[in-house]
């Protein structure tokens, strides 16, 4: 993580190794190998978040849902890229269908 933020190797590493699939235990180690525990056990309150059933199961729509997720996401962790925002919310909506 030399020079860079927590913020930036986050946004990197979800970018990178965060799939459809969720935050696998082989993307969690890829990860922790390029950013660090600090930025791992970040990029996991993210993706607890996001697959809160709360924001899910009594949505009007899958949808609905997904959009808002991404709209929480921007808003819960500002410093989350758009790619970043995309994957972790994605991921939480192909576990939810």
């Amino acid at each position: 993580m030399t020079g860079e933020s927590l913020h930036e190797a986050i946004n990197r590493a979800v970018e990178a190794h965060y799939g459809t699939l969720g935050w696998t235990e082989l993307a969690r180690e890829a990860a922790r190998a390029e950013v660090g525990d600090e930025a791992v056990a970040r990029i996991g309150e993210m993706s607890s978040f996001a697959n809160d059933p709360e924001h899910w199961v009594h949505a009007p729509s899958h949808m609905g849902a997904y959009n808002d997720v991404q709209r929480l996401l921007r808003e819960r962790y500002p410093f989350l890229s758009p790619g970043a925002v995309q994957r972790i919310a994605t991921s939480a909506a192909y576990g939810w269908k």
